[in-house]
């Protein structure tokens, strides 16, 4: 099943309302043996957005939650929930994970969510409206979405994360699904619908799973598996890979089923990035036998010199390569130093290393004279980095004399590659000048994977005006308009209201 949404919302990720109250909304949808469509809805709440009060030794407070699907004035369905918080301050850095599950059958919606923090009698609860479709197709073979797991348990006692025997407590992620090195198994639960359509009952059929390398194009078999089924109307699937050695880059989970004459009568894909650094390696036996003798490196004698050489190379370099490239710079030996860089450029480009090395040394040097400052190299600024990291961006907006805002800079990427991250399309950087007068920009807030990312970069960006005395501070100023404020009213956020891009989160993944 999927869930068509019509408005100006892609697909529920992340809220950040006027508040601050952080809230990751995702869903799944599946198809009952009874007959009927339901759908879940999976939050995940940020405790530390909320207001909390000390009790007993013990953080405590909430979030009231109501959900409502509409059809005209005639509610279909609703869920009213409150996702409770009584931690202990150490514990307040992980989400809380809460569940609802409503029968939805296939039409036209309005959807509603309201949101109030408990604790804050004074705070008008936020309503966000979403209109969509659901379709279903009831004929032909299909997999519901695989939802990717965190972990599962057989159930003990029934709860909202109950189904088939097991507890599934789904990974919620902003957009495309995202594995660090962290994550040592990818688990997932799917469901397979219709089969019996298309053949005989109990007709044996087989199911396999596997991941595809999309930088390569190539099935990687050692992530793979089978399993062999007989023909129902809904089929569970609950299975689990070990990822420990599955190195960083842009991948498909791949669902198959196949009849016994090998037809293909159902399949899905689901695209997700991995990284994973901790598999890579550098071997040093490789590098004591790079020999220098006549080559362009043999005379670079000055350590200052082949420091800096060394140092400005970390935008363009893989995370082994950075921790590589810092053990040379701890070590000191410039012998090992000349090595390494040779290496470096002979794996960049075979035939002509020299050549790729001055000619990125080239944008090195001007970008120094754009954005240096007194104290740092202009490769070693943000803004320096992400542009040797990166690349041109495709379009800047800047402002340096806005009122009550510090000075800033928004560059956004239509296409986003680099050797120390994955490919990544339509994302932006939000650089912040907080000492007036230098020109020292702090990157502040991205959407891309592998950045800060930081959903208060606006609160941030308002500290001229006011002076809070926590981060966590609300502004009251903060999430209205401005009329000619340009981070409210400029190309590359859409001039979007702030309701609108706080809706979306500034951004996805």
């Amino acid at each position: 099943m999927r869930i068509r949404l019509l408005a100006f919302f892609t697909i529920f990720t992340f809220f950040s309302f006027a508040k601050e109250i952080n809230l990751v909304l995702s869903y799944n949808t599946f198809y009952s043996e009874k007959g009927y469509t339901y759908f879940e809805l999976y939050y995940l709440l940020d405790p530390t957005s909320l207001t909390l009060i000390q009790e007993d030794g013990l953080l405590k407070g909430g979030a009231e939650i109501t959900v409502t699907f509409s059809q005209g004035d005639q509610i279909i369905n609703y869920d009213k929930l409150l996702i409770g918080v009584a931690q202990d301050s150490s514990a307040l850095g992980q989400g809380i994970l809460q569940q609802s599950r409503l029968r939805l059958d296939t039409g036209a919606y309005d959807f509603k969510l309201i949101v109030k923090d408990i604790n804050d009698p004074q705070m008008k609860p936020i309503e966000l409206g979403q209109k969509m479709r659901v379709d279903f197709d009831f004929d032909s073979p299909h997999f519901s979405a695989p939802m990717f797991l965190n972990e599962y348990k057989k159930t003990e006692e029934l709860n909202e994360f109950s189904r088939n025997g097991y507890d599934l407590y789904p990974y919620i992620t902003l957009g495309t699904p995202y594995f660090h090195e962290g994550y040592t198994k990818l688990s997932f639960y799917t469901e397979l619908y219709n089969v019996n359509k298309e053949l005989d009952a109990e007709e044996p059929f087989l199911v396999s799973y596997y991941m595809r390398n999309e930088n390569e194009g190539e099935k990687i078999n050692k992530y793979s598996g089978y399993e062999k089924q007989s023909s129902k109307s809904v089929i569970p699937m609950l299975k689990s890979f070990n990822i420990e050695k599955l190195e960083s880059g842009n991948y498909s989970f791949i669902l198959e089923a196949r009849d016994k004459e090998n037809n293909i009568i159902a399949k899905d894909s689901t695209f997700f990035y991995r990284f994973n650094p901790t598999n890579l390696s550098f071997d040093m036996d490789d590098l004591s036998t790079v020999d220098i003798t006549g080559t362009w490196v043999e005379k670079l004698n000055n350590f200052d010199t082949l420091y800096r050489y060394l140092d400005c190379l970390y935008p363009i370099s893989t995370q082994v390569e950075r921790r590589f490239t810092e053990n040379q710079l701890r070590g000191g030996d410039i012998e090992n130093m000349k090595r390494y860089f040779l290496a470096f450029w002979k794996n960049k480009n075979p035939s002509k290393p020299k050549d790729a090395w001055e000619d990125y040394y080239n944008v090195v040097q001007k970008i120094d004279k754009k954005y240096r400052t007194s104290i740092m190299p202009g490769y070693k600024t943000s803004r320096g980095r992400v542009y040797l990291q990166y690349g041109e961006p495709y379009l800047v907006e800047s402002s340096v004399a806005e009122p009550r805002t510090y000075p800033y800079e928004i560059w956004q990427y239509q296409v986003l590659e680099s050797p120390s991250t994955n490919y990544q399309v339509n994302k932006i950087f939000v650089f912040i000048n907080y000492m007036v007068g230098s020109n020292d920009f702090e990157l502040a807030h991205s959407d891309a994977v592998g950045e800060i990312y930081d959903p208060r970069w606006k609160l941030r960006l308002q500290k001229r005006d006011y002076a809070p005395t926590s981060v966590d501070q609300d502004n009251s100023s903060w999430g209205v308009d401005r009329s000619g404020s340009k981070y409210d009213n400029n190309i590359i956020l859409g001039g979007q209201t702030n309701s609108q891009r706080d809706f979306m989160g500034g951004g996805g993944n």
